[in-house]
């Protein structure tokens, strides 16, 4: 009885250590299993995490290029826009009068407070004038009196837009007062002052383009033989003296 009793122990031994090794491999593998999981989940949330970074990487590269480029496109542009501006004057260069002997300088006050602004579409110039300032500078015989100033603007059309508007003398009075525009083409309008404010002051115009007059991009005042005159150069340098070229038309 007491074999029997031993027998039966050794076998209830063995079956409860059998569970235990059992429940012990179940409770490995489910944390194995656990883990290889994570691993698994953490190992594609690296990836997609990687594979968004490289994405924004290669993202921003295209940005930074594309902006580079961008920046450098428009420095060229800026580049080519400002180089008439920076164009060196050489005397020895003039067009019409080849001998001529010309010293860039600044034109005299606008004594006449004459002006002009060009709007929005570069179409229409606002020709203004100070009434009292004008009768005080040409010999029009307007007003006397300070009292009786005024300002008057007038819109001028023009078929082209206006890239530049410049406002200078010939000679050594007011009566060769010009304003100039240089238009889109490289061609230039003119206005002779001290006609349109003796035939037209209520309705001032362009006179037209000057003959024989291209591809200019930058206006200068310069004194030669005579007095003041009015340079127009081109992008090569070379130049027009305006003064001859104006006084041909007859409206001086």
């Amino acid at each position: 009885m007491n074999e029997e009793s031993k027998i039966m122990k050794k076998g209830s031994n063995k079956k409860f250590i059998f569970v235990v090794v059992f429940l012990v491999l179940v409770v490995l593998g489910l944390i194995s299993y656990i883990v290889y999981d994570k691993g698994i989940v953490q190992f594609r949330e690296s990836s997609d995490v990687l594979e968004k970074s490289e994405k924004n990487s290669k993202s921003s590269k295209k940005d930074t290029t594309s902006n580079r480029n961008d920046v450098e496109e428009n420095e060229q542009k800026s580049s080519e826009s400002s180089s008439f501006r920076l164009l060196k004057f050489d005397s020895s260069k003039c067009i019409n009068n080849p001998s001529g002997n010309y010293t860039i300088s600044v034109f005299g006050d606008n004594l006449a407070s004459i002006g002009a602004t060009v709007d929005n579409t570069k179409r229409t110039v606002s020709f203004s004038y100070n009434i009292y300032r004008v009768s005080q500078t040409y010999p029009l015989g307007w007003v006397s009196s300070i009292e009786n100033i005024k300002t008057e603007n007038f819109p001028i059309s023009f078929a082209q837009e206006v890239e530049d508007v410049f406002f200078g003398g010939l000679g050594q009075s007011s009566t060769g007062d010009t304003m100039l525009f240089l238009m889109e083409d490289g061609s230039v309008e003119y206005i002779p002052i001290m006609k349109v404010l003796s035939t037209s002051p209520k309705s001032p115009n362009s006179y037209g383009k000057l003959p024989d007059v291209s591809g200019v991009v930058k206006f200068y005042t310069a004194n030669t033989t005579g007095g003041v005159t009015i340079l127009a150069q081109k992008a090569d340098g070379t130049f027009y003296d305006l003064g001859p070229i104006l006084r041909n038309t007859g409206n001086y």
